[in-house]
């Protein structure tokens, strides 16, 4: 591979940083030990790990993302220090399995970004809470899963085989069909592999294989696969559900042994050209291992670091609310989107009128949460005044029916072990309610994901992001626009918003 010049290092400085929580920085000011450090340390600064290889993934973040960081890192007063770890003297810590990788260095220490770098907002909340509170950055185990290593990286691929649907054989054992299920995924995979523990760290990453095995009275299997990042379990980065892998089941072996070669496939393009976020370039094994402090970052002693810890501990709202809504609902971003799937995605448009509500359960664990979200169905617009006073009158009746409305029932994590939220991580959930539209009321299912952030003003937030999809026409009678019919008649929701303290949007 060759090599492209990736410039100068800052030069280090010593500087006490301004911090947008101000306990974080009333800490921090009561123990000026930490502010005396030597004069060529970096008390805080935003760190990226880069290769300066002829990769998409690195020409990419050199072209695109690592200028939208740098502004990101000017907004929040913090400086960016960039590590090449293709120079003739590269050293990273052992921590660094891959690049591009976005470290936040403070007081305690360092926090590593788990999310996709193409997103620069999502940066700025990861820096803002990794400086209000410790971010978790525990290392995982998992057994008996896929791993694919790569340099120090390891890629694993945690595997959801839903039940076989359709007829299944009179002597069918459930247990010995997900056995070999595996095992054929794996023979047909050629880097990842059965392993019988693996440690996950904060830089290493997963792709979540999902595989739905369907058997026909003639006794066709039929696998239909899925692949998703872990940073967005809702919207799949790929699948073949137009054309799944089919045989007889006699050759359910081979069969699974396809499915894992497709997947393989397609995680391998994820991580060699994701446009969103999900490539990266693992770190080699070659490559030196030093210490946090070599990179010119002021180390805090461990007894500084656990006193702003406790300083700087921040209490997990129970109770949410919608912030006020803004001043001019037109020129915000909206936070309900509706489309249709494609071949007809370009009718699109927003809920402009929205509010919500999540109470959750002790100590902040979503079993026992409650909550509604609701949309003023006159708010409904997609751009042209004509189009919505038609959609209004004749289609969604917003004289008869005002509003639109889930009830959540029961949250629940879509991973068993993340039963509690925790600022700076996303938790994938699923949630299942109610949802009232035109006056009738079905069972709904959506997922998403639930992550307690800090906003710009040093409050705490809880992002929420999730998509639902459901029928117009049956049962709502709604017809929509012009199209094949699976399509036409799918609606789309991504509610995506920042929900605040409720005894803050209450005041």
């Amino acid at each position: 591979m060759g090599k492209t010049p990736v410039g100068s290092r800052p030069r280090p400085r010593h500087t006490l940083r301004r911090v947008a929580c101000w306990f974080v920085l009333l800490a921090t000011l009561a123990m000026p030990a930490l502010g005396q450090a030597a004069d060529d340390g970096l008390e805080e600064a935003l760190v990226v790990f880069v290769r300066a290889t002829e990769s998409e993934v690195s020409r990419a973040f050199a072209e695109t993302h690592l200028p939208a960081l740098r502004d990101v890192a000017a907004q929040l007063d913090l400086p960016l220090r960039r590590v090449d770890l293709d120079a003739s003297d590269a050293a990273a810590p052992a921590g660094v399995h891959l690049t591009p990788l976005i470290v936040y260095h403070g007081a305690r220490g360092q926090a590593i970004f788990q999310g996709r770098y193409a997103d620069p907002g999502k940066v700025a909340h990861f820096v803002r809470t990794s400086r209000a509170v410790p971010v978790p950055s525990e290392p995982e185990t998992r057994r008996g899963e896929l791993v694919w290593r790569s340099g120090r990286a390891a890629i694993a691929g945690p595997l959801k085989l839903t039940d076989l649907a359709g007829t299944t054989p009179a002597d069918f054992d459930a247990d010995a069909f997900a056995r070999a299920a595996l095992a054929g995924l794996d023979a047909g995979m050629r880097d990842f592999g059965v392993v019988d523990e693996v440690v996950l760290g904060p830089s290493d990453r997963r792709f979540y294989l999902d595989v739905h095995p369907h058997r026909s009275e003639n006794g066709t299997l039929s696998l239909s696969v899925a692949l998703f990042s872990q940073f967005d379990c809702v919207d799949a980065l790929f699948t073949n559900f137009g054309d799944p892998i089919q045989g007889p089941w006699a050759e359910r072996d081979a069969l699974f042994a396809r499915a894992g070669a497709l997947l393989e496939d397609a995680v391998r393009a994820e991580v060699a050209g994701s446009a969103i976020g999900d490539g990266f370039d693992p770190v080699p094994t070659a490559v030196a291992k030093n210490g946090w402090a070599d990179l010119g970052l002021v180390q805090p002693s461990a007894a500084d670091a656990a006193a702003l810890a406790a300083a700087a501990a921040i209490t997990l709202p129970a109770r949410w609310a919608m912030p006020p809504a803004p001043a001019d609902p037109a020129n915000a971003a909206p936070q309900l989107v509706f489309r249709f799937p494609p071949p007809i995605e370009r009718y699109t448009g927003e809920v402009r009128t929205v509010d919500a509500a999540l109470d959750l359960g002790p100590d902040g664990a979503l079993d026992g949460a409650r909550g509604w979200v609701e949309a003023g169905t006159a708010s409904v617009t997609m751009g042209e005044e004509a189009l919505d006073n038609a959609i209004h009158a004749t289609m969604i009746l917003v004289d008869r029916h005002p509003s639109s409305r889930f009830t959540l029932e029961q949250l629940r994590p879509a991973r068993a072990d993340d039963t509690q939220l925790r600022f700076g991580r996303a938790t994938p959930v699923v949630a299942e309610g109610t949802f009232e539209l035109m006056g009738q009321a079905v069972p709904m299912t959506v997922r998403g994901e639930l992550e307690p952030v800090i906003d710009a003003d040093g409050a705490p937030r809880l992002r929420i992001a999730v998509t639902a999809r459901f029928n117009l026409e049956t049962p709502f009678g709604i017809k929509g626009p012009d199209g094949p019919k699976d399509a036409r008649e799918t609606l789309v929701l991504h509610f995506n918003t920042l929900l605040q303290a409720a005894d803050a949007a209450s005041g």
